[in-house]
This record gives structure tokens, sequence and C-alpha cells, in this order.
């Protein structure tokens, strides 16, 4: 359930950073400006905290556990395309 929890107010903090950047984009004076690396590498974190909490539990020997952090995995890695796909057509 945590997992879900952390995915969701992942879902939402990308929402918020992604609408608070189209702001800038709306506005026809300003020139187009690149995205910051530092958002770049927050949308990225999480995959990569899920990707090691899978090979850690498989490691581990716990399949089920490991089946269902790769699938949050998943999950958060589509998330993670959507966003970058966002912020790269708002800059």
């Amino acid at each position: 359930m945590a997992d879900v929890g952390a995915l969701a107010g992942i879902a939402l903090l990308m929402f918020l950073v992604g609408m608070s950047q189209s702001d800038r984009s709306l506005n026809p004076t300003t020139q187009s400006q690149d995205v910051p690396g530092v958002l770049l590498a927050l949308v990225w974190i999480i995959p990569a905290a899920l990707a090691l909490s899978c090979y850690s539990h498989a490691r581990m020997r716990m399949p089920i556990t490991s089946v269902v952090q790769g699938l949050f995995f998943v999950t958060g890695t589509a998330l993670a395309i959507g966003q970058t796909n966002m912020l790269l057509s708002l800059s």
C-alpha cells in the first residue's frame, strides 16, 4: 500500500510541476527556455528507486513482491516518460 501511495503522490507532484511550467509557455513574449536538469532528475529518481527495490526483492528471493515491485516500476517509468514529454513540449 505504501508504494501505491507513493506513486499517487508522485503522479500528483508531476502534474503540479508540469502545470507550473505551463505558465511560462503560455506567454508568447518569453523566449523558449531549456528544462532545468533538476526537474528531469527529480522525475527520474522515482523509477530508479523502484527499479532498485525490484532488484533487491528479486535478490532476496521474494518472487511475488518482486513482481509487484516490477509492476510499480513499469507504472513509474510510464509516468516519468509522460512527465518528461510534457516538460520538453512546454519548454
